[in-house]
């Protein structure tokens, strides 16, 4: 009679081996995958960047490009505020100034940024033949009568003062210092330039796009 063989389980030596090097295979998978995360993650928060970049220069130089008045920041001067108007000239200085063109529609357009780092976007479209351009300051978060407020950038994608490459140090505009907008009077007249950083914080980097460009506008007697 052949008496049968009884199957030989795992020793528990062998046992831990196994989960040991399971462990190690798990651990590795989640390393590649956490690098992997971090790398589309950073990739997502330079888009949203550069999202937010284009949004707000494209609207800057389509307004300072078909300006023909601004009254901030004055020439030679800067400041955190943007304001202008298109199809209406400041002179004759007495009367207000005078209306271009009844064939075009007036605008204002005042770009600002508040102590949060938001940057607004104030404009008005006024009917042909209609509109002056307002003298009286308009505030941050705050619309022109009749007229209509963006905000550029939300969230943790906000206007900053440019520093460098991760740190603090402050890189300053033509006019020597920090401000958003600047008319030196180096330039001609009609050109500003503008100067932030677009910058967008989490708990585990700082993804930052630098902004320095100018705007030419159409008429240089601004």
């Amino acid at each position: 009679m052949t008496r049968g063989r009884v199957a030989r389980g795992f020793s528990l030596v062998e046992l831990l081996i196994a989960v040991m090097l399971g462990s190690m295979l798990m651990m590795g998978l989640g390393s590649i995958f956490a690098t992997t995360f971090r790398a589309q993650s950073g990739e997502f928060r330079r888009e949203i960047n550069q999202d937010s970049v284009l949004a707000g220069y494209r609207s800057i130089t389509r307004d300072v490009g078909n300006a023909t008045s601004m009254s901030l920041p004055a020439f030679g001067g800067s400041g955190d505020t943007l304001r202008g108007c298109t199809n209406y000239t400041v002179f004759p200085a007495a009367s207000g100034g005078l209306r271009i063109s009844n064939a075009v529609a007036v605008r204002h357009f005042n770009y600002c940024v508040n102590a949060a780092g938001i940057m607004f976007f104030t404009f008005r479209d006024f009917a042909l033949g209609t509109g002056t351009c307002p003298a009286a300051a308009v505030a941050c978060n705050a619309t022109y009568p009749g007229g209509t407020m963006i905000q550029i950038g939300r969230g943790l994608a906000r206007a900053e003062r440019v520093t460098g490459p991760g740190t603090s140090v402050p890189i300053n505009n033509e006019c020597g210092n920090q401000n958003y907008f600047c008319r030196s009077a180096a330039r001609p007249r009609n050109v500003v330039q503008i100067h932030f950083q677009v910058d967008r914080s989490t708990a585990a980097s700082i993804v930052s796009t630098d902004v320095t460009m100018d705007a030419a506008a159409n008429d240089q007697s601004l």
